[in-house]
């Protein structure tokens, strides 16, 4: 480690205190026996600080977010999000099912980004539950505000367990009719500390034996390649400057694309390991576990310091690179390619999924 940073303090409560839309707004803060406390926002069930000790027993906040319920506001939407009805983007903002076409708002270009303008950032969550180290928090997606079928109400619970491990579970149910869902926390991670530079040299491994294509607007082409001899097999660690697509020669600053694990679905059984990141400074390293069949990686290449949008905790700037995000979700666009994994939530049932972010000492 290079140098003692200052212990990081919590968020103030009461800078979250507020309304959306008219519907009060708080922030929730849980904590678990070994030293980790969260932060979530009701608005977008964002998670926005994770206070994690280090080696030497100081405590780093390696969660970006913002410091009141005004910088959310302001800020990048995506920030600290749990994103649903839909992770990622669905191309030309439409989707066949049950023989018709089903139009959603277009906020990226002609797709739809992480649900639209009814996506889950954009929403107030209604805390249904609470305890000292886990929180849970309700949202009813109605098909006339998000263009998807269907209503789908969606709990999801953030939960601190055994050894300063996050467990994220959510639980989406199909109300009146057939539709599709993707879900993942959007959380950008810095394991030094979110004051404390960038992430790239932070070392990531991912498991992944394949990996998706992008077409020129960031949609999957369908195709399911080997990540082996290519710069997308980050099966060993490395540091994240290492790889070729650091630079922009690739017309791109650093990742943002999907690993995926092509198995047969009656392979899939429970939680599988993901991914590790290791911070470069703190000695704090964090294992991502899921139950989805993908991970997207984004180092973060679009944040640009501008203010307010990008004014992190503590009078930081978040530029380029402050932070990673490693998202399980189902593949991008799935309602669009019949080859890959089905997101259907049929009529009446349940689909519900895990992700844990497990904080440790690296070895």
């Amino acid at each position: 480690m290079h140098g003692t940073p200052m212990t990081a303090h919590a968020l103030d409560t009461d800078a979250f205190v507020g309304e959306v839309d008219g519907v009060p707004v708080c922030l929730v803060t849980i904590t678990g026996g070994a030293g980790l406390s969260l932060s979530i926002c009701t608005y977008g069930a964002r998670w926005l600080q994770a206070l994690v000790p280090d080696a030497e027993g100081v405590v780093r906040d390696v969660v970006l977010g913002y410091d009141s319920l005004q910088g959310v506001r302001d800020g990048v939407p995506s920030m600290g999000a749990f994103i649903g009805r839909y992770a990622c983007r669905i191309g030309g903002a439409a989707f066949p099912l049950s023989g018709r076409s089903w139009r959603l708002s277009a906020n990226d270009g002609a797709n739809c980004l992480h649900g639209g303008a009814g996506g889950s950032r954009h929403q107030v969550f209604q805390v249904v539950d609470q305890g000292t180290d886990f929180v849970t928090m309700a949202h009813r997606f109605r098909s006339a505000v998000d263009g998807f079928p269907g209503d789908l109400l969606l709990h999801v619970t953030y939960a601190i367990e055994g050894d300063n491990k996050v467990c994220i579970r959510y639980r989406a149910e199909a109300l009146d009719r057939d539709t599709v869902g993707s879900f993942t926390s959007h959380a950008f991670f810095n394991l030094d500390g979110c004051s404390r530079g960038t992430v790239q040299a932070h070392a990531l491994q991912v498991n992944a034996p394949a990996w998706l294509p992008l077409d020129k607007d960031k949609l999957p082409t369908g195709s399911v390649l080997p990540v082996g001899d290519t710069p997308f097999d980050l099966r060993t660690s490395a540091a994240l400057d290492s790889h070729s697509v650091w630079d922009g020669s690739q017309g791109q600053f650093g990742f943002d694309h999907a690993w995926v694990w092509p198995d047969p679905p009656a392979e899939i059984t429970g939680l599988r390991l993901q991914a590790t990141l290791a911070g470069a400074q703190s000695g704090i390293a964090m294992d991502v576990w899921s139950t989805s069949p993908c991970l997207v990686v984004y180092t973060g290449g679009a944040l640009d310091g501008t203010l307010p949008k990008h004014a992190g905790k503590a009078g930081r700037a978040m530029g380029r690179y402050a932070g990673i995000c490693l998202e399980p979700q189902a593949y991008p666009d799935a309602p669009n390619h019949p080859s890959f994994p089905s997101t259907l939530i049929p009529k009446g049932t349940v689909h519900s999924g895990e992700i844990q972010y497990h904080f440790r000492i690296a070895t």
